[in-house]
């Protein structure tokens, strides 16, 4: 979250110092108006009503998928353009689903779950498999995809999956939980703080060294966040 803010200061900025953007024929100044959604949906939801109170009804927000899917729901009527810089479940993009003015710089997070359990199988060739993932939105949909490959075209491969809740601290009970199932390939796909946190305790607590560590999705943020020495293993 406090990446993306820096990234929408900067973005302001630049247009601003070209003149800021054209609305009617008029060059006019932009303003970014900040506010935080504590990355609960609720919290968003109080977050949406006071910008749309305030007159304003252009809102880039959500870096969690289930704080994403909260705003798509209350924005049915049309009233506000949500765009959302992380990814969401596929359902949500179904036309039942959908907001007439939402959208996802990402996508849905179903694919990153079948792409990933493919590369796995035909890399790894592992009998068994841990899907180490976020409990929210986010972790349930690459589950749903990951699940989907594996059943249809790998079912000889033993899956199971342990959940987080996001804001762990610690993950060691975890961690040890996903030792003890002596997985060939644990997959992980957790993000922000949590990430970073996990990928450090899974180093530390000797994971690597019996497992291989697959991480369905790492930008710069992440991989800068995160010492050398859990990357090199």
């Amino acid at each position: 979250g406090k990446i993306q803010v820096e990234a929408v200061k900067l973005a302001v900025k630049e247009v601003n110092d070209k003149g800021g953007v054209t609305v009617g024929g008029k060059k006019m100044k932009i303003e970014a108006v900040l506010r935080d959604d504590e990355t609960k949906p609720d919290v968003a939801v109080r977050r949406l009503r006071e910008y749309q109170n305030d007159g304003i009804n252009l809102l880039v927000a959500g870096t969690f998928a289930h704080v994403s899917q909260a705003l798509n729901e209350q924005v049915k009527g049309g009233q506000t353009f949500v765009i959302v810089p992380n990814g969401i479940q596929e359902k949500t993009f179904e036309k039942n689903e959908k907001a007439p003015y939402f959208s996802s710089t990402m996508g849905g997070v179903d694919a990153i779950g079948r792409i990933c359990g493919d590369y796995v199988a035909k890399t790894y060739k592992p009998k068994s498999v841990v899907l180490f993932l976020p409990d929210y939105a986010y972790g349930h949909g690459a589950a749903k995809g990951a699940n989907k490959v594996f059943k249809e075209k790998y079912p000889h491969i033993k899956l199971s999956e342990v959940w987080s809740p996001v804001g762990t601290p610690d993950f060691t009970s975890y961690i040890i939980k996903i030792k003890e199932t002596k997985p060939d390939v644990v997959m992980m796909g957790h993000w922000g703080n949590d990430a970073i946190n996990a990928l450090k305790q899974v180093y530390e607590l000797g994971l690597r060294k019996e497992s291989k560590i697959f991480y369905n999705s790492i930008g710069y943020t992440l991989a800068s966040g995160v010492l050398p020495t859990p990357w090199m293993g």
